[in-house]
């Protein structure tokens, strides 16, 4: 269950980078974000699998909360600290229009 939560979380994460950038530059960079954010997740899904892989057991801590369950929230975290730190700014600032 908190596998699907975090699936959807990451759904509604694509659709904005998708609609933020489709209204600032188009089609093309609407893909491209959305392209990009899929990348940071599998590649850190895939990544955060491989490190718990070495310490925690596949069955994990508790029957609902298993290794690949536990790589999806270390994922999490980290990707809300990557885009936190690095594209906040970029995804949600405000449009302005320069002043003649």
């Amino acid at each position: 269950m908190i596998g699907v939560v975090i699936f959807y979380l990451h759904v509604i994460g694509i659709v904005a980078v998708f609609t933020r950038n489709y209204m600032r530059g188009g089609v093309s960079e609407g893909l491209l974000g959305a392209a990009f954010f899929a990348l940071i997740f599998t590649v850190g899904w895939t990544f955060s699998s491989f490190l718990l892989k070495l310490v925690v057991s596949p069955e994990g801590l508790a029957t609902w909360c298993d290794r690949n369950t536990l790589g999806l929230l270390l994922l999490t975290v980290l990707e809300y600290v990557l885009y936190r730190l690095y594209f906040w700014d970029y995804l949600f600032r405000a449009e302005t229009t320069p002043q003649k």
